[in-house]
């Protein structure tokens, strides 16, 4: 399951993490780019609320997958304020198809069928909580 996760994010050209909810820490699964992911809990404080969740940081976002109540899977796409016009096109393909991404890695974690839920989309900064269909 680890190697379709690894296969998967150096294709999308993402950085992959599990984050262990109860212990608060987090293995990298695949890193394709330097990046410093030492503030992984302020994300998974609000991924782990959600089945799959997009949350915006300054100058970056986190893809989250909950895939029991101790396991998240983190995904940082290359997608930064400073080279969004470089891969705008990959990034509007990827949100178009964030749900299915997110049930795909879903069941390949947890051989079970993945929940139909929404994805949340919030920011670290934002105190409001939005929902949006992304089917």
């Amino acid at each position: 399951m680890r190697n379709i996760l690894v296969y998967l994010t150096s294709t999308l050209g993402f950085n992959a993490y599990s984050f262990d909810i109860q212990t608060n820490k987090k293995e990298i699964i695949y890193s394709a780019f330097d990046f410093d992911f030492s503030n992984a809990f302020r994300f998974a404080k609000l991924a782990k609320k959600h089945s799959y969740s997009l949350i915006n940081s300054n100058n970056f976002f986190v893809i989250g997958i909950l895939i029991n109540q101790n396991q998240l899977i983190l995904l940082v796409p290359n997608f930064t304020i400073f080279n969004y016009l470089e891969k705008d096109l990959n990034l509007l393909f990827i949100l178009s198809r964030l749900k299915l991404l997110c049930q795909l890695i879903y069941e390949i974690f947890s051989n079970e069928i993945a929940p139909k839920e929404d994805v949340y989309i919030g920011g670290i900064q934002s105190t409001k909580k939005h929902f949006h269909s992304m089917s």
